[in-house]
This record gives C-alpha cells, sequence and structure tokens, in this order.
C-alpha cells in the first residue's frame, strides 16, 4: 500500500467514526519510516448506537403504487397536527420535511447528508431552520467540506421528546410576527430558538435591569441634581 492510498484510508475512517459517533483507536504500522498497514479498534466499552430499522418494499408491497415505486419515510403525526395548532410558515415546514426524509426517512437513519439545493425554500430561510434545529439540540451535524455535493451530514437525536418539539413549533410559528426577518442572522435566530424552548443560551443584547428606586435612592437623585444646578 502506497502512503498516499494509506492516508486517504484514514482519512476515510476518520470522517466515517465521526459520523457514526465510534470513537475508538486507529492503528497503523510502520517500517523503516513509512506507513505498512491500517487497522481499526473499538474500545472494550463500545456499543452500537442504536438505530429505526426502515422497510425494504418489494414490487406491490402495500398494494398502493405510489407508495412502492420509491418506499416511503416515517413523517410523524405529531408535526402535521404542530403545524396546524400553531401556523407555522411554509419554509419551516418544507425545511423540516426535507430534513427528515433525509435522515429519519433514509436507510440509514436517523442519519443522512442534506444539501441545501435540495430543499425548496430560499437558503436564508433553510439555513436558518437548519442552524435553529442543530441549535436546540435536535440534530447533530457535519459540515460539507468545500466541493461536498452531498451537503452537510445530519444526525437525528432520537430521545428528542415530544414536549420539546412541540415548543418549538409554537416558536415556528411567531416568525410572521418578526418585523425584519430577513435582517436575522441564522446564527441569531438559532439562539432564539433555543432560548425559545428553554435552552441555557445568553441573549445577545442582555437587557441591564432598571435599578430600584428607594426612598435613599431618591434622596441622593434630588442631592445630586441641586449640585449640578448650583454649579451652572
Amino acid at each position: 500500500m502506497t502512503k498516499q492510498a494509506l492516508l486517504k484510508k484514514v482519512e476515510a475512517a476518520i470522517d466515517d467514526a465521526a459520523r457514526a459517533r465510534m470513537y475508538g483507536q486507529i492503528e497503523i504500522e510502520f517500517k523503516a519510516g513509512e506507513p505498512v498497514s491500517f487497522g481499526k479498534r473499538k474500545p472494550k466499552n463500545w456499543t452500537k448506537r442504536r438505530t429505526v430499522t426502515m422497510p425494504r418494499l418489494t414490487d406491490k408491497a402495500t398494494g398502493c403504487p405510489v407508495l412502492d415505486e420509491e418506499a416511503y419515510g416515517r413523517w410523524p403525526h405529531l408535526f402535521s397536527n404542530l403545524a396546524r395548532r400553531y401556523r407555522v410558515p411554509d419554509h419551516f415546514l418544507l425545511t423540516l420535511l426535507f430534513l427528515w426524509d433525509q435522515t429519519m426517512g433514509s436507510q440509514n437513519a436517523p442519519c443522512g447528508h442534506v444539501a441545501l439545493s435540495q430543499i425548496p425554500v430560499r437558503e436564508r430561510e433553510a439555513r436558518k431552520w437548519l442552524a435553529a434545529l442543530v441549535k436546540v439540540g435536535f440534530f447533530n451535524v457535519i459540515p460539507a467540506k468545500l466541493g461536498d455535493k452531498r451537503g452537510s451530514y445530519y444526525d437525528y437525536e432520537e430521545e428528542t421528546a415530544p414536549a420539546a418539539w412541540e415548543k418549538f413549533f409554537d416558536f415556528a410559528g411567531t416568525v410572521t410576527a418578526f418585523g425584519n426577518w430577513d435582517g436575522v442572522s441564522p446564527a441569531r435566530f438559532a439562539n432564539m430558538a433555543a432560548r425559545a424552548i428553554g435552552a441555557n443560551i445568553p441573549p445577545s443584547n442582555p437587557v441591564v435591569p432598571e435599578p430600584e428606586i428607594t426612598a435613599e435612592s431618591r434622596a441622593r437623585a434630588i442631592a445630586a441634581a441641586k449640585q449640578r444646578a448650583a454649579r451652572g
């Protein structure tokens, strides 16, 4: 094995391990200062992460042609009900639909690649919702490398509670009231979403509380005002 080929295998293994969350050891054997073999070793306490098994459809598996044609994903009824309850904007629902289809709707559930070009909404809107869904902890992401047309790699946190999703949909239903939606950056919007559902994210511009007015502070203010008047 050439040195260049070995380095490519190492890079691919590191990338795969990060995506699958398999933390272990990568071993490279050297002879005369040159790498000659490559191997991976999982730690003793390693356990494979639970994944959802998606159906593999055969011809006429369901009897419904549109389902049998390209199989189907698992879109939660909860999402549809929450969308109606909180009247969320179309660009949020479309972003979530395509993200969910590429992760929980894939054979590699709960993981998958998503490119911005795959989501049929304005790019700036898609970026905001993707950033927010990652910031609140519903998804993890490995950003795409430059030139990678597959897009970023997303991993859904399967233990996310329905109550947390309801808080997010509630927040999503308020964005139509934003006076300057386009002016809000994806990073700032993500922080707003995290605060809305209760994540510990400090505000970008913390508000300083007004000082409490007491008889003593009032007397000091009056005295200071009199001194300024006397000097003037």
